[in-house]
């Protein structure tokens, strides 16, 4: 049995500022309970623990061996799942914990399937990260709810639980099967409107894609839910810029990414515009600190055009197959890892690496808050974390301090598709 009140109690942004030690309890025991789920309800994940001698019941000391890579993920190769719906149900059921109770109807667009499933409580997100290849993650219904309530209670703990009324947010815009579209949309429609403060159709589609025919799914993917227009990026800077201009002392938050906003830079830069916002506004870059290689001028151009004196735009770290994502604290500008994340480090022999001090690994992370697959995934990323409390920190979390992937391997992922932004100042 799926325990809720576990994992109720361990999505709280009070644990922020807990202990680790105080965590180590709760958090062990909501591992063991979503092992157990998936052992029992998962072909896949069963077959996986037995093969590497790991029963029904396992201790903190086996934790690391229930990791998977995330190239599970990505092993879905049919380029039509609309005109065979048996054949997808039969991959999703076979790698998740998933089981459909519904028949899935053949469609006549790749839109149309993956609205059916998600008229039916199942989502399907994607993404295309690290490797380039493009993961297939399928969501139930609960474990949608409770990766909203993560991004939520993360958000509410680096602005504070006012944040939805203190500040303007400009969010993503519409609706998209890409995951963190998708999530950050789901995360501003869940608060109640008198609640928020929300530019939320600022923007259909900051995106220009490059892509001239659909040769494979995942550019099916983009051309089918993305809603791409053929938009110039920087005419949805000036429909932004016009919104900020009429602001006065105002905080505001834009979320989006670091083409889009330093379009919006650019072009106050250029034509001399004069904005009013508050210097206590906030960006929040959807792209990962690993990909920021010319943080100075990211730097002088925020500073120059919107007069806000910051470090650097506040960097976020995620994936498709992650329910949570981790943000750069606003006070410290470190990047902590939310409490109901176990984070795990492997060295390149992929041997555990033990969670003291300052460590260099494979990311991997153990999150329990998932009915929909086990949440102990490998990843491809580098990653160097600070477990060791920091003394001018009020958040407890270890630290990510740095972020490596393979090189020139950024071009393929998301952000390097839906940053593909052609055209001039019109």
């Amino acid at each position: 049995m799926f325990n809720k009140n576990i994992i109720r109690k361990l999505i709280d942004h009070r644990n922020y500022v807990r202990s680790p030690k105080e965590l180590e309890e709760l958090k062990n025991q909501a591992i063991k309970m979503a092992h157990i789920y998936h052992y029992e309800h998962n072909r896949f994940y069963n077959k996986l623990c037995k093969a590497r001698g790991i029963d029904r019941e396992i201790s903190p000391d086996d934790f690391h061996r229930i990791i998977y890579p995330h190239t599970v993920f990505k092993t879905y190769d049919i380029q039509d799942p609309e005109l065979k719906p048996e054949d997808f149900k039969r991959w999703v059921e076979n790698i998740s914990t998933i089981r459909f109770d519904f028949k899935i109807r053949k469609s006549t667009s790749f839109k149309e399937f993956l609205d059916q499933l998600y008229e039916n409580k199942i989502l399907i997100g994607f993404s295309r990260g690290t490797t380039g290849n493009v993961s297939i993650i399928p969501r139930d219904r609960y474990t949608q709810i409770m990766m909203i309530k993560s991004y939520t209670e993360t958000f509410e703990t680096i602005f504070g639980h006012n944040m939805w009324t203190s500040y303007k947010i400009f969010g993503m815009g519409h609706t998209s099967y890409i995951q963190i579209i998708w999530t950050l949309n789901q995360v501003l429609e869940g608060i109640p409107r008198e609640e928020i403060n929300i530019e939320n159709d600022y923007i259909k589609s900051g995106f220009i894609s490059s892509i001239k025919k659909e040769k494979t799914i995942y550019e099916k993917i983009l051309h089918s839910f993305l809603n791409v227009e053929k938009l110039n990026i920087h005419r949805v800077s000036n429909r932004i810029l016009n919104k900020l201009r009429t602001y006065n002392r105002i905080k505001v938050i834009i979320i989006g990414s670091p083409i889009l906003i330093k379009s919006m830079a650019e072009n106050i830069i250029e034509n001399n515009i004069k904005l009013r916002i508050s210097k206590d506004s906030v960006f929040i870059v959807l792209q990962a600190v690993r990909d920021f290689k010319d943080a100075q001028t990211y730097k002088d151009i925020y500073e120059n055009a919107f007069g806000i004196t910051i470090n650097k735009p506040l960097n976020t770290y995620a994936m498709a197959e992650l329910n949570s994502l981790f943000i750069e604290d606003v006070k410290c500008r470190h990047m902590h890892i939310p409490p109901w994340i176990m984070p795990v480090l492997f060295d390149k022999n992929y041997e555990y690496i033990e969670p003291e001090g300052k460590v260099s690994g494979f990311f991997a992370f153990l999150e329990p808050s998932n009915t929909s697959y086990p949440g102990f995934i490998l990843t491809d990323d580098y990653v160097t974390i600070n477990y060791d409390t920091i003394n001018d920190c009020e958040i407890k979390t270890p630290i990510i301090e740095k972020i490596e992937a393979k090189k020139d391997i950024r071009k393929s992922d998301c952000v390097g598709i839906l940053g593909n932004i052609e055209g001039k100042h019109k």
